[in-house]
């Protein structure tokens, strides 16, 4: 069994491995799905861009290069032939270069654009939810993107960005204006809600549930009412960046710059669900909060304004191996833990019959969870499988 060390943990999260939809449900699919031919084909885009731009050495176009070198990466089966096509003259050193995973890509949403209806609907569908959000503190103003996530104007921000502004404006997709109240923050996952006043019937966007899956493509919308975007590829599924002075729990991390993700920007997956919101960067891209765990920070800070974790009391390392999961090193006194009859040495498999990976992801999970919720744990003790029963506690005060 190999172990990585860990801190004391309480979490939220799901299977990160879901079963794919049916390729025809999703806007790209998996090269393993693409033939024996395809399916041997490098992750990187740039090789796999240069390979297809060496093969059809008739396309020539920036955007060409690009969108498919970029889709056809990971995967994606969304333009359409006639785009590559109608567009040449670029040189191939210019087609090359172009396109890198980060940068942006600006479509037009008719059937020229060479884009099917279902990429064009998701992004679309995404940017008429969302909206600039302006913070002002004192003569500093900071501009982000928000996304609506309730249609009578509650909008899901950075934290990070709007934590002691003494003004708020918020500029909806159609250009209505709004000043904002702050109704909730939410250190660790960096995400606040702004409300508007007097609004109703915004349109809104569908948070995903599910995990993304390591490696997969990614596509951040980032402007209000527009079909501007960035296409990026997922590093890391559960980072601990330091965003804003705090270090956030259960991240995404991606290969896109600052400059083609704005903190704000929805990122949305293959099903066209949004997937995760940027709420910053690290030298190694931009960082995002997922969608299954902002889903119910949302929730939370709208009811409450602030969101209310349980403890369940343990310190643990990720143990991968069989059997994978959490397992337990120490135990604090009277926690839920112990009254569940768990030892040290034993490994954490699951989390209300969802398999636990890491332990971050069990602090994830674990963190939308308020006090007096009965959870139940998926244990192994001495090779030995059992299912025990928790009351989570309130979390001590240090």
């Amino acid at each position: 069994m190999t172990v990585t060390p860990g801190d004391f943990g309480e979490s939220f999260d799901e299977d990160p491995h879901p079963p794919l939809l049916p390729p025809e449900d999703r806007l790209w699919r998996h090269p393993s799905e693409l033939g024996a031919s395809d399916s041997t084909l490098p992750l990187d885009p740039v090789a796999v861009r240069r390979r297809w731009l060496l093969s059809h050495p008739s396309r020539r176009s920036v955007l060409t290069a690009g969108l498919v070198g970029a889709l056809l990466a990971t995967g994606v089966v969304a333009l359409g032939t006639h785009l590559a096509d109608s567009m040449e003259g670029t040189s191939l050193s210019q087609m090359q270069g172009a396109g890198e995973a980060g940068q942006t890509a600006r479509v037009a949403t008719d059937a020229g654009s060479g884009l099917s209806p279902s990429v064009i609907s998701s992004i679309s569908r995404a940017s008429a939810a969302m909206a600039f959000v302006d913070a002002s503190r004192g003569t500093t103003r900071v501009r982000v993107l928000g996304l609506v996530v309730r249609p009578d104007g509650m909008i899901l921000v950075p934290a990070s960005s709007v934590t002691g502004a003494t003004t708020l404006i918020v500029t909806l997709a159609n250009g209505d204006v709004y000043a904002g109240d702050l109704v909730g923050v939410d250190q660790r996952s960096d995400l606040a809600v702004v409300h508007i006043n007097g609004a109703s019937g915004l349109a809104t966007v569908a948070l995903a549930a599910d995990p993304m899956s390591q490696g997969s493509l990614t596509l951040a919308v980032t402007t209000p009412g527009s079909t501007a975007f960035s296409l990026g590829m997922v590093r890391d599924l559960d980072s601990s960046p330091v965003v804003g002075g705090h270090r956030l729990l259960a991240a995404l991390t991606t290969d896109l710059s600052p400059a083609s993700g704005p903190p704000g920007s929805p990122l949305l997956g293959s099903t066209g669900l949004v997937e995760g919101i940027i709420t910053g960067s690290t030298r190694s891209g931009v960082v995002a909060t997922p969608s299954w765990l902002a889903a119910p920070v949302a929730v939370e800070l709208m009811a409450a304004g602030t969101v209310t974790h349980g403890w369940l009391g343990l310190k643990g390392v990720t143990a991968t191996g069989d059997p994978s999961g959490v397992r337990v090193t120490s135990i604090a006194a009277h926690s839920a833990l112990a009254k569940a009859g768990v030892k040290p040495g034993d490994v954490i498999t699951s989390l209300d019959r969802q398999p636990l990976t890491s332990l971050g992801e069990l602090q994830a999970r674990l963190y939308v969870l308020p006090p007096g919720t009965r959870v139940s744990l998926g244990i192994v003790h001495d090779a030995v499988r059992s299912v025990r029963s928790a009351v989570l506690g309130a979390t001590p005060s240090s």
